[in-house]
C-alpha cells in the first residue's frame, strides 16, 4: 500500500493519505502532527505497519465494497 505526504494551505503540519489498492484513489488525509517532512514520512510508515492503524485503513478500503454486496 502506498501513501502520499502533503501539506494543506495555511497549516504547518504534514498530512498522509493512503492509496486504495482497488480503486487507485487516495483516502482521507490525516495529520501526522509534525511539520518535519522526514518525521512525517516515518510516522506514515509506522502507521502503515501498525496493526490497529492498518485495520482502520483496510476498513475504509473494504467497507464500500462490502456495502455493494447484496445478501
Amino acid at each position: 500500500m502506498s501513501f502520499c505526504i502533503s501539506k494543506r494551505a495555511n497549516y504547518p503540519n504534514y498530512y498522509v493519505s493512503y492509496k486504495n489498492p482497488l480503486t487507485g484513489k487516495y483516502g482521507t488525509k490525516k495529520s501526522t502532527g509534525t511539520s518535519d517532512r522526514k518525521l512525517a514520512e516515518k510516522i506514515a510508515y509506522e502507521w502503515l505497519f501498525d496493526q490497529k492503524e492498518l485495520a482502520r485503513v483496510q476498513r475504509k478500503v473494504f467497507e464500500p465494497i462490502i456495502s455493494l454486496v447484496n445478501f
